[in-house]
């Protein structure tokens, strides 16, 4: 009876410092080689740590992370990671919290990743410097706050079957002359090129009701959200793109820099297309234009109207008593990188609205101005989505 007492004593004794030990075997180099391999077992794709070093107290700390997907069509690169749990939240199954910080992380996502068009967020290797603070309850749900250079996002969100949902509104805000900031332009207002700079940061806030990100074959093209609005206010563009093409030819003097004063863009996204509401535009201080519109992710295809009011138009053509619920329609198509407007026609559409204001309408220049026109004259105009606008 004793020696079975004495060996079951010498087993708990032994099983006792093997458990204390673990971190010291787990730090060792053959430890930290056995963990990747462990790793690298449960986590697919290709897992590459340096280094890194654990504690039972915690903090446990990885050092120079690499980490590509199975498809390695998505890379994360990051200086350090640092996670403010005890040893045993690793290995104890249950319900953990866990508090991480990752510092200086860089993402890389291949063209097919965001969409077919061959857009690559490559270029923003090096450029972000993001601390973050991940709470990530299993099963139920994770709050990301990101911090960096470029600007900062928080998430509230849960793991509904391969689906990430949100719990809160995802907020975040932007440097708009960043990478990150003129890509957001370019997927959702595709007439903006060039961005010089803005009074403020992009203010993007969505809503979590009908938001759903599948995660399994991730995708960009395949998010869905009813309502998100990103807050424009005032910025100056380089004197390019569509907008200010056809600010060209209803300004009077012609601008190297155009400044723009934009009312906030309300969006949705479903099956790949993402639905632009009227966006109301205050072109150098004097220039209303409105533009709206959808923006197929899966054809990269535009099918999207800039509309210029009787306002803009009398820097070029005078019209009395313009009427504020009229407007010259231009069709806005191509792609999201080279959006195309057509104004080889332009004023002789301005002329030939001008006399329809009148009343004069020329039947003899109705077939010239026909095919420009093709695509909007039967199209209602919205009404404006802010109200009264903010120059008013």
């Amino acid at each position: 009876m004793m020696i079975t007492l004495k060996i079951l004593v010498f087993c708990i004794a032994l099983w006792l410092i093997a458990l204390i030990s673990l971190p010291f075997i787990l730090n060792s180099s053959q430890g930290q080689k056995f963990a990747l391999e462990q790793l690298r077992k449960v986590i697919p794709g290709i897992l590459e740590i340096k280094s890194f070093h654990v504690s039972w107290l915690g903090p446990q700390r990885f050092e120079n992370i690499a980490y590509h997907n199975p498809q390695k069509s998505a890379a994360l690169y990051c200086k350090e990671i640092e996670i403010d749990n005890s040893l045993l939240s690793f290995v104890v199954p249950g319900i953990w919290t866990f508090h991480t910080k990752i510092a200086d992380a860089q993402v890389q996502m291949a063209a097919d990743e965001i969409s077919p068009r061959g857009l690559t967020l490559n270029d923003l290797r090096g450029s972000l410097n993001l601390k973050a603070d991940i709470y990530s309850r299993k099963l139920y749900g994770a709050a990301l706050d990101l911090k960096g250079a470029d600007g900062s996002l928080t998430l509230f969100g849960s793991d509904n079957n391969g689906i990430l949902t949100l719990q809160k509104p995802l907020e975040a805000n932007i440097v708009t002359t960043s990478d990150v900031g003129q890509r957001i332009l370019q997927e959702c207002l595709p007439f903006i090129k060039a961005v010089v700079n803005t009074e403020e940061p992009l203010k993007v806030v969505i809503a979590q009701e009908g938001f759903a990100l599948p995660l399994n074959n991730f995708q960009w093209s395949r998010l869905q959200f009813k309502q998100a609005k990103i807050d424009l206010g005032k910025m100056t563009i380089q004197n390019s793109g569509p907008l200010a093409k056809v600010i060209k030819v209803i300004a009077p003097d012609k601008p190297e820099k155009i400044k723009l004063w934009l009312t906030p863009a309300y969006l949705s996204m479903a099956n790949g297309m993402i639905y632009l509401d009227r966006i109301d535009i205050l072109a150098l201080d004097k220039f209303p234009l409105a533009a709206w519109g959808k923006i197929n992710l899966a054809d990269d295809k535009l099918k999207m109207t800039l509309g210029i009011t009787p306002k803009a138009l009398k820097g070029v053509v005078d019209i009395p008593a313009p009427l504020d619920k009229e407007m010259l329609l231009l069709p806005l198509t191509g792609s999201l990188k080279d959006a195309e407007i057509d104004t080889s026609k332009l004023k002789t559409s301005i002329g030939q609205m001008a006399i329809q204001l009148l009343g004069k309408l020329m039947k003899s220049d109705k077939n010239e101005t026909k095919d420009n026109a093709k695509d909007t004259e039967n199209e209602k105009i919205p009404p404006p989505t802010t109200q009264p606008l903010p120059w008013e």
